[in-house]
C-alpha cells in the first residue's frame, strides 16, 4: 500500500516530519528564497507591484527548497513532488 502526504502554505514542522515519515510520496510547495529575495530587490528598484516587506511575509509561510530537500531525506520519503514553486521562473 502506498502512502502520500500533502502539505502547502506552511513551513516544515514537527507535524509534517511526523506525517511524512517513510511516506512513498510527499507533495509540498516550496520557495527558492535566494531568487525570491533577488526578485524582491528588483521590484523595489523598479517600483514593482509588491513592496519588499510583503515579500518577506511570503517567505515566512513557505518552505525553502533546501529545507524541503532535507526534510525529504530525514523522513525517508521515496518521492517528492514540489507544487507551486515560488517564484515562478519565466519560460526561456
Amino acid at each position: 500500500m502506498s502512502t502520500v502526504h500533502a502539505a502547502s502554505d506552511t513551513r516544515a514542522s514537527d507535524g509534517i516530519h511526523r506525517h511524512a515519515k517513510d511516506a512513498d510520496i510527499l507533495i509540498h510547495e516550496a520557495i527558492n528564497t535566494e531568487i525570491f529575495e533577488f526578485v524582491g530587490g528588483q521590484m523595489e528598484i523598479q517600483g514593482g507591484p509588491m513592496p519588499k516587506r510583503r515579500m518577506a511575509l511570503i517567505t515566512n509561510v513557505h518552505t525553502p527548497t533546501l529545507e524541503l530537500a532535507n526534510l525529504t531525506h530525514e523522513t525517508g520519503v521515496c518521492g517528492l513532488i514540489i507544487t507551486r514553486l515560488i517564484p515562478v521562473l519565466p519560460a526561456l
